[in-house]
């Protein structure tokens, strides 16, 4: 498929919505930003407003200073005592000053990016001239040849300060144009006309994909010296894995030699959702209007396996990923069958320590919203990854050079980590796959972690810096995108990545993160199941063209079977009455991992050669009550901390033992007997009409476990990962 089919065809890509931070986008910033992203006009900290795409757009005809998508503010060199001055093209928007002397002054003139600024007169006893005015000009020039600042709060309470000191000291023109000239910004001229003494260290922690790309825009930064109440600002930046930052962070972690950073420069804004989440990581990390770099959540795939489908005219969706991945079992409607269930290899990064992981989880999340089987496909999907997990974007992408049986690998991963992929020259080069659904991407924000005023200062400097061309041009040269969505000019079809602005997903809240995050935890506790497999006399009757009630219930333990992972502990009982001397119920296979070996092979061998060979006992009645109770105490008993300990209790029937224990005192004991320190959870399966479900729900009820009922076959493998599921919600299910 690569970039043809996912950049040309249409419905792959859309009009970027507007990013948050509008009217009515909540979670202030440090400046009075609504949320993580710049909203139609921001406040700098020095009071100046500003807009972070100028004025609204490329070709506005002015713009408001501290736009990323132009130059720093440029100016002229100042020309000889008594002669007329020069403008000296700087690296933003121009603005020539003319040099001081005795009589009127020079014409200024200065060009930016692809703008001609209007200087001013240099500082002397006549009027100052004014410079050519370009196709998109600046503000009026001030008498020290820079533009006049907008007239609001600290903003014009500087430029008169700096009106004072021009009058007063005009020899320093000249070093004020050299500045110019070596690429100072506006906030430097404010700032570090002189810095020196122990300099500021402000210490950046930043994700490891993008710190070569700070790390240089800090050098360029450090050679500026720029400065804080005389101080020289430094800037040192450390490669930091998110994950552990965060608990640096937000307090969690006290790691000897792990020093709490003043920027946090993250590969995306779920972390900072994640340590904002407690009140102590709240009020550690603030968020501010800078994005440094970004880059989508994308399948890909091996570019043999995108060129196939893309000859078969399929056009990928996320609804087809989940269908590929056999998610249907569970309930999924799929409007797109052109994959076959179960025909690719699905792989992800690990949500517990990388942002991609993570995102790719609230993604999936967030894209079975409104789904009444939500829940379950969650958790078949889960389950089918959860095996595969990587901890890494190289161990990733290993899976495309390995044999996985006919699937097509397939993973989820940043953009950027495919690009750096197909940047080693692989002999099976990988190829992005842009879902018509949309996406989420990492954003790399700019966050402050200290709350020191003059740190604060000095990371506001750094933060301008992160606007910059060079900052662009930097994290381009990355794989990244910009923040405007925008790549570099290496994007194409022998990149396998498209250069198009993709469609994005909404941002998720911060409910929405920690939910996710909560399930997925709960999903990947390991599972301890003792299985209760009824096998009374009434297993024998028909539910379906030659099949029994016995084999149809059988086939429920040996689906739940398939998906459980090899670290599952299981074992296997059978109940009926009187099953081995005056006991109801019989061990088939002793609880433990499925993995381990147990006689000439391992327990899963064992469990489904049970299940194949048990039959009903032809005059034997159900004892329901009296194995749900032993099997609940074995379980008790013999509890195992990390693990999900659970009874499972396939059924047909009701309980008819006379002569055992009565439901009233069942439900008696299990109250008094169940502790919520120590749960085991009580699951009924019950299959055909004859099943007791009140009764079955009320003992289930007492260990926050739940009774289903299974009509046919088919409805087997969904109402079990329904139990499986239920983590999500317990306690609290309903």
């Amino acid at each position: 498929m690569g970039h043809q089919a996912a950049g040309d065809e249409p419905g792959y890509f859309g009009p970027r919505p507007p990013e948050p931070g509008g009217p009515g986008y909540p979670a202030p910033g440090p400046y009075g930003a609504g949320g993580p992203y710049p909203g139609p006009a921001e406040r700098d900290p020095y009071g100046a407003e500003r807009d972070p795409y100028g004025s609204g757009s490329y070709d506005s005809p002015s713009y408001v200073q501290g736009g990323p998508f132009f130059g720093r503010q440029g100016g002229g060199l100042a020309g000889p005592a008594n002669g007329p001055g020069h403008g000296t093209p700087g690296p933003g928007q121009g603005q020539g000053a003319g040099g001081p002397g005795q009589g009127p002054g020079g014409q200024g003139r200065g060009r930016g990016a692809d703008v001609l600024g209007q200087g001013a007169g240099g500082q002397g006893r006549g009027p100052g001239g004014n410079g050519p005015m370009g196709p998109r000009s600046g503000g009026p020039g001030g008498p020290d040849g820079r533009p006049e600042p907008p007239a609001s709060g600290g903003g014009r309470r500087r430029v008169q300060r700096r009106r004072s000191l021009g009058a007063l000291i005009g020899p320093l023109a000249g070093a004020i144009g050299l500045a110019i000239l070596l690429g100072a910004g506006v906030y430097a001229l404010a700032d570090s006309s002189k810095c020196g003494g122990t300099p500021i260290d402000l210490k950046v922690a930043a994700a490891p994909d993008i710190a070569p790309a700070i790390s240089d825009i800090a050098t360029s930064f450090n050679n500026e010296r720029h400065a804080v109440g005389g101080k020289c600002v430094k800037a040192t930046v450390k490669s930091s894995d998110p994950a552990s930052t965060s608990t640096i962070v937000s307090g969690q972690s006290a790691v000897p030699g792990d020093v709490t950073p003043d920027v946090w420069i993250p590969d995306s804004s779920l972390w900072l959702t994640l340590v904002r989440s407690s009140p102590k990581g709240a009020a550690s990390v603030n968020t501010t209007p800078t994005s440094v770099a970004e880059t989508p959540l994308v399948v890909a795939t091996t570019r043999t396996f995108a060129n196939k489908i893309r000859g078969q005219g399929v056009r990928p969706t996320w609804d087809m990923l989940l269908k590929a991945t056999d998610a249907l079992a569970a309930g999924a409607v799929s409007k797109n069958d052109m994959l076959p269930a179960d025909s690719v290899h699905l792989q992800i990064l690990d949500p517990t320590r990388t942002a991609g992981g993570l995102g790719a989880v609230v993604m999936t999340r967030m894209l079975l919203q409104g789904d009444p089987n939500a829940n379950a496909i969650f958790t078949q999907i889960t389950r089918k990854v959860q095996n595969s997990i990587s901890p890494n974007n190289q161990a990733l992408f290993a899976s495309f050079h390995r044999n996985l049986h006919g699937r097509a690998p397939v993973v989820i991963a940043p953009e950027q980590a495919v690009w750096k992929y197909n940047q080693g020259k692989s002999a099976a080069p990988a190829s992005a796959i842009y879902p018509n659904e949309g996406m989420l991407s990492l954003d790399h924000p700019f966050a402050l972690t200290t709350n020191d005023d003059t740190k604060l200062r000095a990371a506001a400097l750094l933060e301008k810096a992160m606007n910059s061309e060079q900052a662009h041009a930097a994290v381009h040269a990355l794989g990244f995108r910009t923040p405007d969505g925008r790549a570099g000019t290496e994007f194409g079809s022998a990149s396998g990545l498209s250069p198009r602005i993709p469609r994005a997903l909404p941002t998720p809240s911060s409910g929405d993160v920690t939910d996710v995050m909560q399930a997925w935890t709960k999903l990947s506790l390991r599972t301890r199941m003792l299985t209760l497999l009824d096998v009374s006399g009434s297993m024998v009757q028909p539910v379906g063209k030659g099949v029994t009630r016995m084999e149809a219930t059988a086939q429920v333990a040996q689906g739940g079977l398939a998906i459980l992972p090899d670290d599952t502990d299981l074992g296997l009982w059978t109940f009926s009455t009187k099953l081995q001397g005056s006991q109801d119920y019989r061990t088939e296979v002793p609880i433990g991992p499925l993995s381990t070996r147990l006689g000439s092979g391992t327990r899963r061998q064992a469990i489904l050669s049970a299940l194949g060979r048990v039959r009903p006992k032809p005059d034997g009645d159900t004892g329901l009550y009296d194995s749900v109770l032993a099997a609940f105490r074995s379980m008790k008993n013999s509890y195992k901390p990390g693990y999900y300990n659970t009874v499972l209790v396939l059924t047909d029937g009701k309980n008819d033992d006379a002569n055992g224990i009565s439901l009233s005192n069942l439900l008696r004991t299990l109250k008094k007997e169940n502790d919520p320190n120590e749960p085991v959870m009580v699951l009924f399966i019950g299959f055909g009409p004859d099943v007791d479900m009140a009764s079955m729900q009320k003992i289930a009820a007492e260990t926050d476990g739940a009774a289903y009922q299974a009509m046919k076959p088919q409805e087997i493998q969904r109402i079990f990962l329904n139990t499986v599921a239920r983590r999500i919600c317990a306690p609290d299910c309903h």
